[in-house]
């Protein structure tokens, strides 16, 4: 319900501003469009970032290094078998609740621009 809520008022607000600025100073259109489609790229941008460290692709990586470089190491692997241990790290997990409102609303506002975008270009023909 929360999420609801905050997506719509994100989006009853940008259509405001959007309609507030065609009505009344028409040539900061341009300027309002371009503004949106920064806000959606970066968006877009940081919630991908963080979608890919929530799935745990970096995690992955650094533990499949050291685990390479301690079968390199003989006093490593030593180590490992006097204190039994079977060289796995335990997988730690990161939770971005942000990321649910971050894409959509990315999403949102870079479509909101493309169109208005593409709408102003036709009307300016």
């Amino acid at each position: 319900m929360k999420k609801k809520s905050l997506l719509l008022s994100f989006c009853i607000t940008s259509f405001v501003i959007l309609f507030s600025t065609v009505f009344m100073a028409p040539k900061y259109i341009i300027i309002l469009l371009d503004l949106f489609f920064y806000i959606g790229i970066i968006m877009l941008l940081i919630g991908s970032v963080l979608l890919i460290i929530q799935d745990g692709f970096f995690t992955r990586f650094i533990n499949n290094s050291r685990r390479f470089y301690s079968t390199l190491s003989k006093r490593e692997q030593v180590i490992q078998d006097v204190e039994g241990k079977n060289g796995e790290n335990p997988s730690y997990l990161k939770q971005f609740p942000l990321l649910a409102y971050i894409l959509p609303l990315g999403a949102f506002y870079l479509s909101l621009s493309l169109i208005g975008s593409l709408i102003t270009v036709q009307l300016g023909r």
